[in-house]
């Protein structure tokens, strides 16, 4: 599990690869990740080890992020924060002007517009950024953020406990499935 100027590695392998060496900065990644599926730890495998500031954005008033059961998983919460926001670019945009959170997740937004999506794809570039966006719903190969380096949907099969993550848009291989058994 590594960080370097240009990456961030979850240290597995087969995870890696399917990201061309792990998540770059300077990139926008889209999620298709429905509410529930528990497809989030995916990103905890990249997070686990990140020594960088991460500034998780979510939007549900019912449902948020439990950092205590993070905690659990092996996350440390000392470089995490945790902001509710249903607009995002408008309400937290001094956030997205500077370098402060290297590592932004913007968890289930409001539509973005085109400007704002401009506006957050010239920042990423800028600033260097690694910036997740996570949708609540599966994406479609049709609609979707024009710039993002990667789109792809994350299917939990609780059975097997393992993550099939399907490209939509820009991935080396189409898919590839992630167990955790024995892991997270």
């Amino acid at each position: 599990m590594s960080e370097n100027a240009h990456t961030l590695s979850s240290g597995h392998v087969q995870a890696d690869a399917w990201f061309g060496g792990g998540l770059h900065y300077g990139k926008l990644y889209e999620f298709g990740m429905p509410k529930g599926v528990e497809a989030r730890r995916l990103l905890l495998l990249f997070f686990k080890h990140t020594r960088s500031p991460l500034l998780w954005i979510y939007n549900d008033e019912e449902r948020f992020v439990y950092p205590p059961a993070w905690s659990a998983l092996g996350m440390d919460l000392s470089q995490i924060y945790f902001v509710r926001s249903g607009l995002p670019l408008k309400e937290l945009r001094p956030v997205f002007l500077q370098k402060s959170f290297p590592i932004i997740v913007l968890d289930g937004p409001e539509k973005l517009n085109k400007g704002e999506q401009s506006f957050l794809i010239h920042q990423v570039r800028t600033q260097k950024l690694l910036v997740i966006l996570l949708r609540h719903y599966y994406l479609s190969p049709r609609t979707g953020n024009p710039f993002a380096h990667i789109r792809a949907n994350c299917v939990w099969h609780k059975p097997l406990k393992s993550i099939q993550v399907r490209a939509v848009k820009k991935a080396r291989l189409d898919s590839f499935i992630y167990s955790f058994a024995g892991d997270l």
